[in-house]
């Protein structure tokens, strides 16, 4: 089961998401385009999320770099540094050389 949910960064509903998520064994992850929360409200996301990837886009010359990065990951390994993708026809590329960013 997975359900999107804006958060509009009121702190008792997050809490309130978070306990619902953990009583009912599920994960909260979350998918943050970057500037687009203050940092006070991004701090609330990190906290009540299992998961935080971050992402960003820029426009350089006539196309566009997209980026990501993932802060936080429960279980998992967290990638803090930005990584280049690109999407085409649906397919989703990761560019993994480290220079990149």
């Amino acid at each position: 089961m997975s359900e999107c949910v804006e958060f509009k960064g009121d702190y008792k509903e997050a809490l309130e998401l978070r306990t619902i998520a953990y009583s009912n064994d599920l994960i909260i992850n979350a998918i943050v385009l970057k500037d687009y929360y203050e940092s006070k409200e991004l701090s609330k996301l990190m906290y009540i999320s299992d998961g935080v990837m971050v992402i960003e886009s820029e426009k350089v010359g006539e196309r566009f770099i997209f980026k990501f990065a993932i802060p936080k990951m429960i279980g998992g390994y967290a990638i803090p540094n930005y990584v280049r993708f690109k999407t085409e026809r649906s397919v989703l590329e990761i560019d993994t050389s480290r220079d990149i960013v």
